[in-house]
């Protein structure tokens, strides 16, 4: 067993995390693991498997990146760039219209983001294919993350007009990756 003083532990910390030194750093670093596990967890999964039912009123794994994945398209493209609605990937990459389904309208907010969904509601997600879970999915991620890129911890941490204005850029991003 290998063991590890208070010191050396702290002295491994450091030196993995010099080069983090923003918090717009930690959190990309966040959503950059994000995506690589996803897409670890699916590489050897099947159609059948990313949509199976555990329970009647349980999400698939499809629907449950489908949800990561609206959070982050609602983040990039509603909250940080003040942008309406139907400005959203789901609807400018052609998803909506190509599985014939507008989740507006649902949910917290009506966002259509599986938040707050009823499980009737949830069971109308459709079957999204694995190579469109994943395009989705990574567009949304990676748009998050080239927003806040440029931000100082400053404008990371200061409230923004979408949504209200009264949360962070901080705020917003964290609710990803949690």
């Amino acid at each position: 067993m290998i063991r590890y003083s208070t010191y050396e532990i702290f002295e491994i910390s450091r030196l993995e995390f010099d080069t983090m030194t923003t918090a717009v750093d930690v959190m990309t670093d966040l959503l950059d693991a994000q995506v690589r596990s996803i897409h670890g967890d699916l590489e050897d999964a099947t159609e059948e498997m990313i949509h199976w039912h555990a329970h009647e009123n349980a999400n698939t794994i499809a629907v449950t990146i489908w949800h990561f994945s609206r959070i982050a398209d609602m983040v990039a493209n509603v909250i940080l760039s003040d942008k309406e609605p139907s400005q959203q990937f789901w609807f400018t990459d052609g998803y909506a219209e190509k599985y014939d389904y507008n989740p507006l309208g649902k949910g917290i907010r009506e966002w259509g983001i599986l938040t707050g969904f009823t499980p009737e509601e949830m069971h109308e997600i459709p079957e999204i294919s694995k190579e469109d879970t994943l395009a989705y999915f990574d567009k949304a991620f990676e748009s998050v993350k080239t927003h806040i890129e440029g931000m100082n911890d400053e404008a990371f941490d200061a409230p923004i007009s979408g949504a209200g204005g009264d949360r962070s850029a901080y705020y917003w991003t964290r609710l990803i990756v949690v």
